[in-house]
Protein backbone atom coordinates (compact mmCIF):
# COMPACT_ATOMS: atom_id res chain seq x y z
CA UNK A 1 0.00 0.00 0.00
CA UNK A 2 1.32 3.45 -0.81
CA UNK A 3 1.92 5.47 2.12
CA UNK A 4 -0.27 8.79 1.48
CA UNK A 5 1.01 12.51 2.79
CA UNK A 6 -1.44 15.48 3.03
CA UNK A 7 0.21 18.56 1.81
CA UNK A 8 -1.26 21.22 4.29
CA UNK A 9 0.00 25.27 4.08
CA UNK A 10 -1.57 27.94 2.53
CA UNK A 11 -0.42 26.88 -1.11
CA UNK A 12 -4.37 26.78 -1.18
CA UNK A 13 -4.35 30.48 -1.62
CA UNK A 14 -1.25 30.75 -3.81
CA UNK A 15 -2.14 31.93 -7.34
CA UNK A 16 -0.06 28.97 -8.86
CA UNK A 17 -1.58 26.48 -6.58
CA UNK A 18 -2.32 24.08 -9.00
CA UNK A 19 1.12 23.88 -11.26
CA UNK A 20 2.79 23.63 -6.76
CA UNK A 21 1.02 20.85 -5.72
CA UNK A 22 1.39 18.99 -9.09
CA UNK A 23 5.47 19.24 -8.65
CA UNK A 24 5.01 18.46 -5.05
CA UNK A 25 2.90 15.16 -5.70
CA UNK A 26 5.12 14.34 -8.46
CA UNK A 27 8.03 14.75 -5.99
CA UNK A 28 6.39 12.52 -3.83
CA UNK A 29 5.37 10.19 -6.33
CA UNK A 30 9.28 9.88 -6.86
CA UNK A 31 9.86 8.49 -3.11
CA UNK A 32 7.07 6.60 -3.40
CA UNK A 33 4.31 8.11 -1.69
CA UNK A 34 0.61 9.49 -2.60
CA UNK A 35 0.47 13.14 -2.14
CA UNK A 36 -2.63 14.73 -1.08
CA UNK A 37 -3.40 18.07 -1.79
CA UNK A 38 -6.59 19.92 0.13
CA UNK A 39 -7.91 20.95 -2.96
CA UNK A 40 -7.95 17.15 -4.47
CA UNK A 41 -11.77 16.45 -5.77
CA UNK A 42 -13.10 20.48 -4.91
CA UNK A 43 -14.55 21.38 -7.95
CA UNK A 44 -15.17 24.44 -6.37
CA UNK A 45 -12.67 26.28 -3.92
CA UNK A 46 -13.48 29.83 -4.42
CA UNK A 47 -17.35 31.06 -3.55
CA UNK A 48 -19.27 31.96 -6.34
CA UNK A 49 -21.69 34.00 -4.20
CA UNK A 50 -22.19 36.63 -1.57
CA UNK A 51 -25.27 34.53 -0.41
CA UNK A 52 -23.81 34.13 3.70
CA UNK A 53 -26.28 31.03 4.02
CA UNK A 54 -24.54 29.13 0.56
CA UNK A 55 -20.38 30.52 1.58
CA UNK A 56 -21.14 28.97 5.48
CA UNK A 57 -22.71 25.66 3.68
CA UNK A 58 -19.21 25.98 0.94
CA UNK A 59 -16.94 26.81 4.03
CA UNK A 60 -18.03 23.48 5.90
CA UNK A 61 -17.95 21.59 2.68
CA UNK A 62 -14.34 22.57 2.47
CA UNK A 63 -13.74 21.60 6.45
CA UNK A 64 -15.12 18.37 6.32
CA UNK A 65 -13.11 17.66 2.88
CA UNK A 66 -9.99 17.93 4.47
CA UNK A 67 -10.57 16.69 7.92
CA UNK A 68 -11.64 13.39 5.76
CA UNK A 69 -8.74 13.61 3.25
CA UNK A 70 -6.26 13.78 7.02
CA UNK A 71 -7.95 11.01 8.09
CA UNK A 72 -7.21 8.67 5.04
CA UNK A 73 -3.69 9.81 5.06
CA UNK A 74 -0.73 8.17 6.89
CA UNK A 75 1.31 11.23 7.28
CA UNK A 76 1.45 15.00 6.67
CA UNK A 77 3.91 17.66 5.56
CA UNK A 78 2.64 20.90 6.45
CA UNK A 79 4.64 24.73 5.36
CA UNK A 80 4.15 26.63 8.29
CA UNK A 81 6.04 29.43 6.53
CA UNK A 82 4.70 33.16 7.97
CA UNK A 83 1.57 33.81 6.44
CA UNK A 84 -0.32 37.06 6.35
CA UNK A 85 1.89 37.81 9.54
CA UNK A 86 4.71 36.70 11.68
CA UNK A 87 3.21 33.18 11.99
CA UNK A 88 2.02 30.06 10.23
CA UNK A 89 -1.70 29.97 8.36
CA UNK A 90 -4.42 29.44 10.83
CA UNK A 91 -5.32 26.34 9.05
CA UNK A 92 -2.40 24.78 8.81
CA UNK A 93 -1.53 24.65 12.35
CA UNK A 94 -4.99 23.57 13.27
CA UNK A 95 -4.48 20.44 10.45
CA UNK A 96 -0.58 19.77 12.27
CA UNK A 97 -2.89 19.22 15.66
CA UNK A 98 -5.32 17.62 14.13
CA UNK A 99 -3.19 14.84 12.49
CA UNK A 100 -1.08 14.90 15.27
CA UNK A 101 -3.83 13.81 17.89
CA UNK A 102 -4.79 11.24 15.02
CA UNK A 103 -1.17 9.57 15.33
CA UNK A 104 -0.16 10.53 11.98
CA UNK A 105 3.53 11.76 11.25
CA UNK A 106 3.28 15.40 11.27
CA UNK A 107 6.86 17.35 9.75
CA UNK A 108 6.82 20.92 9.28
CA UNK A 109 8.75 23.27 6.59
CA UNK A 110 9.41 26.60 6.06
CA UNK A 111 10.83 28.98 4.19
CA UNK A 112 11.87 31.35 7.28
CA UNK A 113 13.35 28.17 9.18
CA UNK A 114 16.86 29.71 10.41
CA UNK A 115 14.97 32.87 11.44
CA UNK A 116 14.13 32.71 14.70
CA UNK A 117 9.83 33.89 15.44
CA UNK A 118 10.81 36.46 17.74
CA UNK A 119 12.91 38.38 14.83
CA UNK A 120 9.51 37.47 12.32
CA UNK A 121 7.47 39.22 14.50
CA UNK A 122 9.98 42.17 14.69
CA UNK A 123 9.96 42.13 11.06
CA UNK A 124 6.57 41.84 10.04
CA UNK A 125 4.75 43.50 12.80
CA UNK A 126 7.36 45.94 15.14
CA UNK A 127 8.31 44.94 18.21
CA UNK A 128 8.37 47.15 20.91
CA UNK A 129 11.85 48.23 22.80
CA UNK A 130 13.06 46.50 25.47
CA UNK A 131 13.65 48.57 28.94
CA UNK A 132 14.93 47.87 31.88
CA UNK A 133 11.41 48.10 34.11
CA UNK A 134 10.69 45.00 30.91
CA UNK A 135 13.33 43.47 29.56
CA UNK A 136 11.24 41.24 27.27
CA UNK A 137 10.08 42.17 23.58
CA UNK A 138 6.20 42.79 23.36
CA UNK A 139 4.65 42.83 20.09
CA UNK A 140 2.79 46.21 19.09
CA UNK A 141 0.10 45.03 21.13
CA UNK A 142 2.12 45.12 24.05
CA UNK A 143 2.04 41.58 24.27
CA UNK A 144 5.32 39.34 25.51
CA UNK A 145 6.99 37.75 22.23
CA UNK A 146 8.00 34.23 22.78
CA UNK A 147 11.55 33.51 22.03
CA UNK A 148 13.16 30.06 21.91
CA UNK A 149 15.13 30.98 19.02
CA UNK A 150 12.46 28.56 17.32
CA UNK A 151 11.51 29.54 13.82
CA UNK A 152 7.33 29.36 14.84
CA UNK A 153 5.44 28.93 17.76
CA UNK A 154 6.77 26.29 20.13
CA UNK A 155 3.70 24.31 19.47
CA UNK A 156 4.57 24.34 16.01
CA UNK A 157 8.39 24.18 15.91
CA UNK A 158 9.36 22.01 19.34
CA UNK A 159 8.29 18.71 18.03
CA UNK A 160 10.69 15.89 17.56
CA UNK A 161 11.63 16.65 13.82
CA UNK A 162 11.58 20.80 14.59
CA UNK A 163 11.29 22.74 11.73
CA UNK A 164 13.16 21.21 8.13
CA UNK A 165 13.99 24.00 5.52
CA UNK A 166 12.28 22.73 2.14
CA UNK A 167 9.49 20.55 1.24
CA UNK A 168 11.96 18.10 -0.62
CA UNK A 169 13.49 18.21 3.29
CA UNK A 170 10.38 17.11 4.67
CA UNK A 171 9.67 14.62 2.12
CA UNK A 172 13.45 13.00 2.27
CA UNK A 173 12.69 12.92 6.39
CA UNK A 174 9.31 11.80 5.95
CA UNK A 175 10.70 8.62 3.89
CA UNK A 176 13.52 8.10 6.48
CA UNK A 177 10.93 7.81 9.13
CA UNK A 178 8.10 5.71 6.96
CA UNK A 179 10.78 3.76 5.16
CA UNK A 180 13.82 2.97 7.64
CA UNK A 181 16.61 0.82 6.50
Amino acid sequence: MIPKVYLAGPTVFHPEFAAIFRDRKKLCAELGFEGVAPIDGDAEIAPTTDDAAGLKLLAAAIRGGNVDKIRTCDAIIADITPFRGPGADDGTAWEMGFGEALGKVVLAFSEQAGVPYANQVENRSGVRPTTLENPQPLDIDGLLVENFLLPANLMLAAGPEGVLPSFEAALVRLNAILKPG
